[in-house]
């Protein structure tokens, strides 16, 4: 895919020598911004869910904590009703919202993309904020500006459709049951290893690494299709 890059923006979709390089709009504009890509040739987007809620939850900790990250100098100082930021319609307004832009942009990026077999399109969404509605907040909306760029991406180095996910799952097991057997060479149970972790990575750990019944391979990768 040769300078092939889409911008949506304001309601306006702006394409290849007028977008600028995704680190080129990331430098010029503060915000929240999460990255992911489209998979199945552009039929779902990778981890989409977790993308959504990493982007609301850090434009979530940005407008409450730390406003002037989502902004220019000038306007460091303005703070946000908490009552808004914490409400429960957050969530589901950021992800309307998300929603709305990427598919205002993903069938025209698609189509005009001139893709090589393998590729897909790259996509980083970026919430700034609206410094020119500051008063009167109604929704979100209204708060941030949202940015969706999308660019071309190589896929060599993920799983295409035609891995063999049952021989993945095979290595991984295999070499889960050497280090096991390390371990116990060394006289360690997992459990203790288990009981050594952080909080935060022993709820990793504990994931079931038994081989699955179903001969779905679509079940081995995580991609959510955002409808």
């Amino acid at each position: 895919m040769t300078d092939c890059k889409f911008l949506f923006s304001n309601d306006v979709i702006s394409s290849s020598r007028d977008v600028p390089a995704v680190a080129t709009l990331l430098q010029s504009h503060p915000g929240a911004y999460t990255t992911t890509r489209t998979h199945s040739d552009g039929a779902c987007i990778l981890f989409g869910e977790r993308h959504l809620r990493r982007l609301s939850n850090s434009a979530r900790i940005l407008l409450s904590r730390s406003p002037r990250l989502l902004f220019k100098p000038e306007k460091s100082e303005t703070s946000f009703p908490s009552s808004f930021i914490e409400s429960s319609a957050w969530d589901s307004a950021v992800k309307s919202l998300v929603k709305d832009s990427v598919y205002q942009v993903l069938p025209i990026a698609l189509r005009e993309a001139r893709r090589k077999e393998g590729e897909e399109l790259a996509i980083t969404t970026l919430f700034s904020r609206n410094a020119k509605k500051v008063r009167g907040i109604e929704s979100v909306a209204e708060v941030l500006d949202i940015y969706v760029h999308k660019d071309g991406a190589p896929i060599s180095s993920f799983p295409s459709s035609k891995t063999n996910f049952k021989q993945l799952e095979e290595k991984l097991i295999s070499k889960l049951f050497r280090i096991l057997g390390r371990m116990a060479n060394r006289g360690q149970k997992p459990s203790e290893v288990i009981d050594e972790l952080p909080a935060d990575k022993r709820a990793c750990s504990s994931l079931d690494f038994r081989p699955s019944t179903s001969n779905s391979s679509a079940q081995a990768i995580p991609t959510t299709i955002l409808t």
